[in-house]
């Protein structure tokens, strides 16, 4: 039972970020390059830990490369995430939701700091990040839905750490 509040805690990273970055601006533009490393290197371990967990079910891993591309959202790929850790053992969904949650604190900074976010993207995001457990709902394989979340997530990283999209991040 508690499980279902892991996804609430995680979103609640992102928020968290957004009053950080309102709080302390002025440690905003010093620290941005690492913020951005600490977001790849997150990313890159959540998505290799899904892979680990999930088996690496390629059919399922290709089509989450496709949509990720496609899409190129965070926070629908930190769904996927924590909707497919939610399959597996208390550790790996600990693991998983603690490095979405750290990723979102550091996502939550960067978008206050250097866009001007507001309550729309922030309900956008929300959905965004909550679909993913209708899908579970709708009686999918968690671990179908970890691979697929795995190879989304891989996806946006590429895509946002390409030369022309690096500063969107």
């Amino acid at each position: 039972m508690l499980e279902l509040l892991v996804p609430v805690i995680v979103f609640s990273g992102f928020l968290i970020g957004i009053l950080l970055a309102k709080v302390s601006p002025e440690e905003m533009v010093p620290g941005q390059v690492y913020f951005i490393w600490a977001l790849r290197v997150l990313g890159i371990f959540v998505a290799l830990v899904l892979l680990y967990f999930s088996g690496f079910h390629l059919p399922e891993f290709m089509a989450g490369l496709v949509i990720g591309f496609l899409v190129r959202q965070y926070h629908a790929a930190l769904g996927f995430a924590v909707a497919g850790a939610l399959a597996f053992s208390e550790s790996a969904l600990l693991l998983v939701g603690t490095s979405c949650l750290l990723f979102e604190l550091v996502y939550g900074t960067l978008s206050r700091a250097f866009r001007d976010i507001g309550v729309k993207k922030v309900l956008f995001k929300s959905v965004l990040f909550f679909a993913p457990f209708v899908v579970l709902l709708s009686g999918v394989h968690s671990i179908s839905v970890a691979a697929f979340g795995s190879g989304m997530f891989i996806a946006v990283l590429l895509m946002k750490s390409l030369p022309s999209t690096a500063q969107k991040f």
